[in-house]
């Protein structure tokens, strides 16, 4: 992540959800290279929390919204996860239209999961975004 902050010409703005694991910790990441964050939330935080932050992580999902803009998306779309992927691609092109880059934490590189990582990776790619997949195993090895 440094290097794309270091390529950056002008602010970058992180934007992700709040799930437990990767959306988390690149939250935290951003925190700790001085780069401002948006909490996306597809759902409202209580709803959020039941549905994608273990009990393990609550504390520091609680933390990132007492620390970072948040923005919640009301949706009546079925399919809300796959409408969060395309409302956080929007806003961040609204933000940089010149350079937004998706940076992907994915357990097994190549596995296509709608609504889950892998598949806005494929929606990214789909809209023409610069796409950066992170390997965790390989990052956690």
């Amino acid at each position: 992540m440094r290097d794309i902050i270091k390529t950056a010409s002008g602010p970058v703005l992180g934007i992700a959800g709040a799930a437990d694991g990767g959306d988390i910790l690149f939250h935290e990441v951003c925190a700790e290279l001085g780069v401002e964050s948006e909490v996306c939330l597809v759902l409202p935080p209580a709803e959020y929390v039941r549905t994608s932050v273990q009990a393990a992580w609550a504390n520091r999902f609680h933390r990132l919204l007492q620390t970072h803009p948040m923005a919640i998306l009301e949706s009546d779309c079925d399919d809300v996860w796959l409408q969060d992927h395309l409302w956080q691609m929007r806003r961040a092109r609204d933000q940089h239209p010149h350079r937004t880059v998706l940076v992907a934490l994915l357990e097994e590189v190549g596995v296509d999961t709608p609504g889950g990582t892998s598949g806005m990776v494929r929606l990214a790619q789909e809209n023409s975004l610069e796409v950066i997949r992170l390997n965790m195993r390989e990052i956690c090895a």
